[in-house]
């Protein structure tokens, strides 16, 4: 199972082998967009596996990485789409610079990607804090209805609940979520799960 935990690790692994003193220093310095991003690392990784020397481990440590990459270019992949219809560019067009073979199969993939997701982390509370309140909407689901689990959660830019264990409800709520571009997701129980809307704004803002 890759939890939170091991790719936080493998991105620090990396960044340890392959940044910059500059890059290794951002966050110390408030300036956490100067830090590499992921697809940026695993290609360090790879540039330096061309030596016969080099193991495996930063290769093994890139490769924990690529889903958190994958998920950052399928995010990007939406948000282009979205404005290029937003200004009427039709789906042939789009799929001509996708590389698909029609429209409808350009068409199809953005469903695919911005389909509303089976289940959502519907409601979460502090874990580390006994008898803490339930925030979201924790009734929900019936209790045979719903899983549980726990992610630390440590975002790119301080929020109420940086640096706190947090425990999360989910399951096939039904409850909105965000926009597919804007939409936050955990990595719970080695799955990605989506956030509802209520919940992202309370632990990122509006």
């Amino acid at each position: 199972m890759i939890t939170k935990q091991r790719v936080t690790a493998a991105y620090e692994r990396l960044l340890d082998r392959f940044g910059t003193p500059a890059e290794k220093t951002a966050l110390d310095r408030s300036a956490p967009l100067e830090r590499p991003a992921e697809a940026d690392l695993i290609n360090r990784a790879i540039h330096n596996a061309r030596h016969s020397s080099a193991g495996t481990t930063e290769l093994r440590a890139a490769l924990e990485l690529a889903g958190l990459d994958q998920q950052a270019a399928e995010t990007r992949e939406i948000n282009v789409v979205a404005r290029l219809r937003e200004r009427g560019v039709s789906w042939r067009e789009i799929a001509h610079h996708r590389g698909l073979q029609s429209a409808q199969a350009a068409q199809q993939r953005y469903d695919r990607l911005t389909r509303p997701p089976e289940a959502v982390i519907y409601a979460f509370r502090a874990a580390d804090e006994p008898g803490a309140p339930w925030h979201g909407t924790p009734d929900a689901l019936p209790a045979d209805q719903y899983e549980t689990g726990w992610i630390d959660f440590n975002p790119a830019f301080p929020r109420p609940y940086s640096g706190r264990r947090l425990e999360l409800l989910y399951g096939p709520a039904g409850i909105e979520v965000m926009e597919p571009h804007l939409r936050a997701y955990a990595l719970v129980n080695g799955r990605r799960i989506a956030v509802t809307k209520a919940v992202q704004i309370e632990l990122f803002g509006g």
